[in-house]
């Protein structure tokens, strides 16, 4: 009978052993976990500041210190010599890639246009470019007009030429001569291309990065796969950031996302949005 009931308790002893195991696993599982996924979230917030930055100084303070070079330089010209103006607006343009440089004159609307292109073919024309509308009605030059300062406009997709389907921001700024408002020098750029800044923080160890870059209008133009973005499946997360953004300017969304192979999945991404547009 003693023999029985000792290896009853030790049975029992077995099973409380075992319970405690279990359930000390599971404890250390589920905190395991937690520590994943609040390093992984961290990384992401992390990696959002940084390309944050790193396309604040490019967009805003490199586009803008470009153009009061080149705003200097205009000041500087004879408003005639249509020639000279646009050598150096092609030497910019050659200079930054950037798509188009170009400056509109105030007092009656002529405008030059400065085309960057990739094999170095540069036409020097001594005539002033061809418009078939008043760039001096568009938004960006009333409001640069208006506030007497650079702006960068809302990311928009061109629709025509090489660089169809491309998305692009123009970036503005006045020059004056002789102390009066003379017109407005800006330039067009890419900004489709940015995701490129993912790619420093990017690491086979981790899931792929959620995180979502969009303009003043709530536009996505930055991700790490912005041309599947562009596919349509970005509906599902526009449709989740449009929410998000009407209570706070960054933060975390939740979403179900398209893959690639067919499959819906959720998601959590991180989101900020900048002034610009």
């Amino acid at each position: 009978m003693l023999s029985s009931l000792s290896s009853k308790l030790t049975f029992s002893s077995i099973i409380i052993f075992l319970i405690v195991i279990i359930a000390i696993s599971a404890f250390n599982f589920k905190k395991t976990s937690e520590d994943v996924k609040n390093l992984y979230e961290g990384i992401q917030k992390q990696t959002l500041n940084s390309a944050v930055t790193s396309i604040s100084i490019t967009m805003i303070d490199e586009l803008q210190e470009h153009l009061k070079v080149l705003a200097r330089d205009m000041a500087r010209m004879d408003r005639d010599d249509v020639l000279q103006q646009r050598i150096i607006m092609n030497s910019i343009s050659n200079l930054t890639k950037y798509p188009l440089v170009y400056l509109t004159y105030d007092s009656d609307g002529k405008t030059i246009f400065a085309y960057y292109d990739e094999d170095g073919n540069t036409e020097l024309s001594a005539d002033w470019d061809y418009m078939e509308v008043d760039r001096r009605t568009r938004p960006w030059y009333i409001e640069t007009k208006q506030k007497q300062q650079g702006i960068v406009t809302a990311v928009y997709v061109s629709a025509i030429g090489k660089y169809k389907g491309g998305q692009f921001i123009a970036a503005t700024t006045p020059f004056f001569k002789n102390g009066q408002f003379a017109g407005v020098v800006g330039v067009n750029t890419r900004v489709d291309n940015y995701q490129e800044r993912f790619e420093a923080f990017k690491n086979k160890e981790l899931p792929t990065l959620s995180i979502f870059i969009t303009d003043s209008s709530g536009k996505i133009f930055s991700h790490e796969d912005i041309d599947y973005m562009k596919s349509g499946a970005g509906a599902f997360v526009e449709k989740a950031l449009e929410d998000a953004l009407k209570s706070a300017k960054e933060g975390k969304i939740e979403y179900t996302f398209p893959t690639k192979d067919g499959k819906t999945v959720e998601k959590i991404g991180f989101y900020k949005q900048l002034s610009f547009g």
